[in-house]
């Protein structure tokens, strides 16, 4: 995928530039603590329940009222920006991190692309629970079960998304051990 487009690798090169990847990381720093602290409610979002029921989520969404579910619908527009900058941040990050451990350029292509997985899935989630704020008070439960797994999908992800450029952080600087002990064994002989 690297060898046969040269702007996209161009693209890939520039994001996985070290003042890009921190640049990005600071602006979804940003957009989390606008999320977390400036808009949280006295309530909790639906995209930040683990395991939810379809009879909670409309409790939920009774109690908040007319204000809160507005509230929460509002909160979807940092969230698809946040998704738009954890994409990116990742994707740099991932290729930025395992071409200096793979030299396979499909292998690089799945791990570098792999936070696309994690944000189609976390779109889906909120163009679904959109769609079920849309509606109250109709009670779509079918919709929330399928909201639910979806979010409970995206949690797990997230962890193992965000972790894999860390993984491969830990796994270069082994690298990097073992070749620096290899080569003082190498000049002591």
């Amino acid at each position: 995928l690297f060898r046969s487009n040269k702007k996209f690798n161009s693209a890939i090169q520039m994001i996985a530039k070290p003042k890009v990847i921190v640049s990005l990381l600071l602006a979804l720093v940003f957009v989390m603590v606008l999320v977390n602290i400036v808009l949280k409610k006295d309530f909790v979002f639906l995209t930040q329940t683990f395991n939810y029921t379809p009879e909670y989520a409309y409790q939920l969404l009774g109690d908040i009222g007319a204000t809160g579910r507005d509230i929460h619908q509002l909160v979807f527009l940092p969230d698809i920006l946040m998704v738009l900058l954890y994409t990116v941040l990742l994707i740099g990050a991932n290729y930025a991190v395992f071409r200096k451990l793979i030299k396979n350029c499909f292998v690089i292509s799945i791990i570098t692309f792999s936070p696309l997985i994690l944000s189609i899935t976390q779109l889906a989630e909120i163009i679904i629970l959109a769609i079920v704020l849309l509606q109250y008070p109709n009670q779509l439960f079918s919709l929330v079960q399928v909201s639910n797994i979806i979010t409970m999908t995206k949690t797990i992800l997230t962890v193992i998304i965000f972790l894999m450029p860390l993984a491969g952080l830990c796994a270069l600087g082994i690298n990097k051990i073992v070749k620096k002990v290899y080569h003082g064994e190498r000049k002591a002989n």
